[in-house]
């Protein structure tokens, strides 16, 4: 498949924590709270970082871990856990104009998560809207800051995720936005928007968000 990577799992700790350079430190765990999210050895913390790239390769990894506290549909997702690896599905996850979170991503494809595989698919604004709710997620990137309404509007109805970085993503519709606080990249969830693709999320998420827009009051 053109614009697929496939790649047999193969220690997936190590690739992770190779990719994302992350330093177990408990005070910094406590500082963001993300350590529940990421649940290694230790619970790995949220990672300080002085790079732009180092910020990116801590989005891919959350991206990555964050599949497992998500519940797409039955009938989108059936729950295969448990099963062998000749009966996964597949998990895709869709990466619209930002190469380096794609590039970032290609470790993970090919490993297991919920009885998945995981499928990393380069997308384009002009990807139909057939090939875009295909897929499970879809991040966005900033250069697409002028078109993303547009292109989110076709996945009304649809149980995709939508996650970006831009800024007030989630205020305009998006499902997951990052952000960066003091060296930590952190995250806030639209409950309304994902309540309208038939996603739902697990509470121990929403306790480590740092915002949480949309709950019915």
């Amino acid at each position: 498949m053109e614009n697929s990577y496939y790649k047999k799992p193969t220690q997936i700790l190590r690739l992770i924590l190779l990719r994302l350079h992350l330093q177990v430190s408990v005070s910094s765990l406590l500082i963001c709270g993300l350590g529940l999210l990421l649940g290694f050895a230790l619970l790995v913390p949220p990672v300080v970082f002085a790079e732009s790239t180092r910020s990116i390769q801590v989005k891919a990894g959350l991206i990555y871990k964050l599949i497992s506290f998500i519940d797409w549909p039955e009938e989108v997702l059936p729950n295969r856990a448990g099963k062998g690896q000749n009966e996964a599905g597949q998990i895709t996850i869709g990466v619209m104009a930002s190469q380096e979170i794609f590039e970032a991503l290609i470790p993970v494809v090919g490993t297991v998560v919920k009885g998945h595989k995981l499928v990393v698919k380069k997308l384009v604004a002009e990807t139909s809207e057939v090939d875009s709710q295909k897929c499970h997620i879809i991040y966005f990137g900033d250069s697409l800051q002028d078109k993303v309404g547009a292109i989110m509007s076709r996945l009304d109805g649809y149980p995709v995720v939508t996650v970006s970085s831009m800024e007030n993503f989630v205020e305009h519709g998006g499902i997951i936005g990052f952000s960066e606080d003091k060296s930590c990249i952190r995250f806030a969830i639209n409950i309304r928007a994902a309540r309208q693709n038939e996603i739902k999320f697990r509470a121990k998420l929403l306790r480590v968000a740092s915002q949480v827009i949309g709950v019915e009051k």
